[in-house]
């Protein structure tokens, strides 16, 4: 996803990705488990688990929007939580509101 402008936006896949290209302080992303290391994760089908956002600065107060690319093997709400419904891997993305992502691979089995 390329964000000029401000409106949502639709990706590759035709899903919907509500991004405002406003003034933000997060310079970089990294999407993490919660309470553990930054590294891509395999879960278990019917698992589900906190995903984190850690953010420069880290006492950013911005909302993020999580996506995930497939949602036929795992889904992500708004707060980071993360459900592998279906066999596979897929990329989750964490988004700033002024474009500044970062992404994870989740290898759902």
């Amino acid at each position: 996803v390329i964000v000029e402008g401000n409106g949502d936006y639709i990706d590759k896949d035709g899903n919907l990705v509500r991004l405002r290209n406003q003034p933000s302080d997060i310079t970089e992303i990294v999407v993490g488990v919660r309470g553990g290391g930054k590294e891509d994760v395999s879960v278990k089908v019917g698992e589900t688990f906190q995903l984190r956002a850690y953010t420069t600065p880290s006492d950013s107060k911005d909302e993020i929007v999580w996506q995930s690319d497939d949602k036929s093997i795992a889904r992500v709400d708004d707060k980071g939580i993360l459900q592998a419904v279906g066999k596979g891997n897929t990329t989750i993305t964490a988004y700033a509101p002024n474009g500044v992502n970062g992404k994870m691979i989740v290898r759902c089995k």
